[in-house]
Parts: structure tokens; sequence; C-alpha cells
């Protein structure tokens, strides 16, 4: 596995030295290894699975008949939300629904306003299967940490942080879009125009802000995180977002899936921010 992924990471036209992104990302596949117990895996309920993947393919087949999402996007959704569904639990599950649904209604809000100024998301706003793994790779593999490690509590606080900064960073910038007035860049503070990467506004930061705060307490309304966590999860989709705006403003040219890079670089560091806090604040079980 370590090796899969160090070698799919140097296929990838990332601007940092391979000699780097190799060898870290194989040691990090090692080091959460070193967590995992297969005894906690064996007491997955096979049918629980089998339920999973049949309500994650019912509602896959839905939205992408109602066009809501790409094609591409149903084989990714089934497999990561069952993933998420099995290990997490139905509770983990609604939070990544809820995530689904505010960041497509805030994609599609004003969408032929910002058609027009050149900053809307393609294909009216449905999101395929490059989408699906960027903003839910890491809260599924939080998820799957969920199970298969002795700190069930700390992994999912992780996996709610990691979807509350992937909602903060898609309200923040659909958002404002529409709403921002003097968006600036983060590194430079300068004005720059509205769609700029990097660029962020009060308006949109606000919009960001309340949409982690929602997602936060409806998870511990629901049961999938306790209350004290909270805050925790807000501030960290707070430093995850702003974490990726100020790697957009100093990475200004193009490279193959460079927002969906940025996007699981924002989850991770969210998550991983939430998990380090949670480590030393929170019980592990």
């Amino acid at each position: 596995m370590a090796a899969a992924l160090a070698a799919w990471v140097e296929s990838l036209p990332l601007p940092v030295n391979d000699n780097l992104t190799v060898p870290f990302s194989a040691a990090a596949v090692l080091f959460a290894a070193e967590f995992v117990s297969a005894e906690n895996l064996r007491e997955v309920n096979g049918w629980y699975v089998v339920v999973a993947i049949l309500g994650n393919g019912i509602l896959a087949s839905i939205l992408t008949s109602f066009r809501i999402v790409q094609g591409s996007a149903t084989w990714a959704g089934v497999f990561l939300g069952s993933i998420l569904w099995v290990c997490a639990g139905w509770q983990c599950y609604l939070v990544l629904i809820l995530f689904f649904i505010l960041g497509t209604l805030a994609t599609r809000h004003g969408y032929e306003r910002k058609h027009r100024w050149g900053v809307a998301q393609e294909d009216h706003g449905r999101r395929g299967a490059r989408h699906v793994i960027a903003n839910c790779g890491v809260p599924t593999l939080f998820a799957f940490f969920v199970t298969a490690t002795l700190y069930p509590q700390w992994m999912k606080i992780a996996l709610v942080a990691s979807l509350a900064t992937a909602l903060f960073d898609t309200l923040s910038s659909e958002l404002g879009q529409l709403y921002g007035r003097y968006p600036v860049l983060p590194t430079t503070g300068e004005n720059v125009p509205i769609g700029t990467d990097g660029a962020i506004s009060m308006e949109g930061t606000l919009g960001g802000l309340f949409g982690a705060i929602f997602l936060a307490g409806c998870a511990w309304l629901v049961g999938a995180i306790p209350a004290s966590a909270t805050p925790l999860v807000v501030l960290a989709a707070f430093i995850g977002a702003n974490a990726e705006s100020v790697l957009a403003a100093m990475i200004q040219y193009e490279f193959t899936w460079r927002n969906e890079i940025l996007n699981l670089a924002n989850t991770a560091i969210g998550g991983l921010v939430a998990l380090g806090v949670a480590m030393q604040t929170q019980p592990p079980m």
C-alpha cells in the first residue's frame, strides 16, 4: 500500500520536489498502519456492508438521474460513502450527506451571475468523481480509522473536522464570489479581482464560518461528536480552509488536478489539526 501510494504521488505534477513527497507519503502510510488493529476490522458486520452499498447505490443513482452529479461520481460516491457509513456509523454518514446538500446549494446559488463573471463551477455545478475524491477522500480515511484503531472518538472528531473544512472552503468560495466586495490575497493583502485563486473576503469567510458552525452543531446533535469537540471542529475548519487559501495564493500556476489536490490538502490539514488537539483534550473512546 505504501509503495502504491508513493508511485501515485510520484506521478502527480505537484509543485513540490518528489524526493520529498514520495518518501513522506510512504512513511505516512506505514506510520498510520501502526495503529490499525486486525481484530477491530474482523468485527465489521457483513450485512451492514451490504445495506451501506445498496443505500449509497440507490442515492447515487437518483442524484445522477436528476443530473445533480456527473455519472463518474456514482462509483466514487458508492465506494467512499459505503466505507464511511460502515466504519464510522450512520451519524457520520448523515454529516456527509449534510455537507453534500449545503455544498451543492451554495454552488448553485447565483449560478447565472457567477457564470457571467467567469467564476462558476463547470457543468452547472455538477460534481464528478475527482470532486468526490478530493472532498471525501480524507474523511473516508478517518472513517476507516474509526473502526480500525482503538481511538474511535478522536477519529470521528477528525472526520467531522475534515468535512467542516471542506464545507468552509466551498461556502467561502461560492458565497465570496457573489457577495465579497473587497477580495484580497492572504499572502500580500492586495486587492484582487473576484475569482482569483486563493483570494479571501470578509463575506465569504463569514459564510464559511457559519457553515462550519452549523455542521459541527448538527454532528453533535446526531451524536457523531461530543459537545466539547464542536469548537475544536470549527477552529480546525477555519485553519484548514485558510491554509488552502495561502497555498493557492502562493501557487498561482496551473497543473493537473490543481484544485482537487488543494482540496485534499485543506481537508487533511483540518482533520489533522482536530486530531492533534483531540488527542490532548478528548477521551479516545
